[in-house]
């Protein structure tokens, strides 16, 4: 089945970029840009105890993009980093078209507008693992009822820029799009669609800060400890967030806070990431991460359920740019939690993008 996904996606770049005729039958491609990263890891572990270690490549990423005309654009994404997970391979297509600034359409299967940290790709953001608290809200992975769906979803979107300052940036951003609530291709599994949207304002060119949400329901997936909601069970599955991020001269800062609930269960989490840039090319790399998948528990509570309920990752690091986007990185991540042991990783990451 892997092998088949891959010779599929490889025939459609090798036509895209050799033949340069016509593409899905719209239109004659104008451009054609190819890029991607490919992020290799090694992690050690130790966690009450029990150390393990593995070199492994979190991301390997290839990208097509297709300006058909100068308003009809197409994208296609994959990750051969998947093999476990074969529908995860690829990520996202979808077609785009742009009325003006202010309106572009967009159809297909893409990232939701939920979160700063889930819009943005991997090779910047500072925290090697993600932080787990936009991973369990945003539906990347780690929630059991939502299941593995890197934060992405097939629907169609609205989006654009509206107002601007006089040096030419845009004032206020907005991304509203309805949504299958099912995940990465995956075919819609209730009855009720999800309203996800993104509203950014932009007072400065250095500073941004955006809110976001999810407004719907879900078909559980699996059982979750956390919850008591039950595999196959329908529930309203709704999530909001605030947040903000900023740059000034060697300080990039960036951080949210998210809540929402699982049926009749709500949840909260956050974090916080700070950049410093102590020498050329070099950051010092700090970043804080809450998540409580319960907020109702006491400490005593949370000790019945088997899995942590509450966890805070503290992490600090190292990444050296070696050009543009590629960069090694390594950093530290203390890992506790009231209801279960101490873990600590120790994780080193080699990033090349194009």
């Amino acid at each position: 089945m892997k092998k088949i996904l891959l010779f599929t996606l490889l025939t459609v770049l090798n036509t895209i970029a050799y033949s340069q005729t016509s593409f899905l039958s719209i239109g004659d491609v104008q451009k054609l840009s190819l890029h991607g990263f490919v992020q290799a890891n090694y992690d050690y572990t130790n966690n009450a105890g029990k150390e393990t270690n593995d070199f492994n490549f979190k991301h390997v990423v290839l990208i097509a993009d297709a300006s058909l005309t100068e308003r009809l654009s197409f994208r296609l994404m994959a990750d051969m980093a998947s093999p476990q997970h074969l529908y995860l391979l690829l990520q996202e297509y979808y077609a785009q078209y742009t009325f003006a600034p202010w309106l572009k359409v967009r159809m297909g299967q893409f990232k939701t507008p939920y979160t700063i940290e889930n819009v943005m790709p991997p090779t910047l953001i500072g925290a090697l693992n993600t932080n787990s608290s936009v991973c369990y809200m945003a539906g990347v992975v780690s929630d059991p009822l939502y299941g593995l769906m890197a934060g992405r979803d097939q629907g169609i979107m609205l989006s654009g820029e509206v107002l601007h300052g006089s040096d030419g940036h845009a004032l206020m951003s907005y991304s509203v799009g309805l949504f299958n609530g099912a995940g990465v291709n995956q075919r819609d599994n209730n009855r009720s669609k999800d309203l996800v949207a993104m509203l950014n304002i932009i007072p400065i060119k250095e500073v941004q800060l955006t809110a976001s949400c999810i407004i719907g329901r879900g078909t559980a997936r699996n059982d979750s400890p956390f919850s008591g909601i039950t595999s196959g069970e329908e529930y309203r599955r709704n999530r909001w967030s605030a947040g903000v991020k900023a740059h000034y001269e060697r300080i990039t800062f960036r951080g949210e806070w998210m809540g929402g609930v699982d049926g009749n269960t709500p949840m909260c989490g956050g974090y916080a990431e700070l950049w410093i840039r102590t020498l050329p090319k070099l950051d010092v790399v700090l970043d804080i991460d809450y998540l409580n998948r319960n907020s109702t528990l006491d400490k005593e509570q949370q000790k019945m359920v088997p899995q942590a309920t509450q966890t805070t990752n503290y992490t600090i690091g190292l990444q050296y740019w070696i050009y543009r986007n590629c960069r090694i990185a390594t950093q530290y991540v203390h890992t506790a939690s009231p209801s279960a042991p101490t873990s600590h990783l120790w994780a080193t990451q080699v990033q090349m993008a194009f």
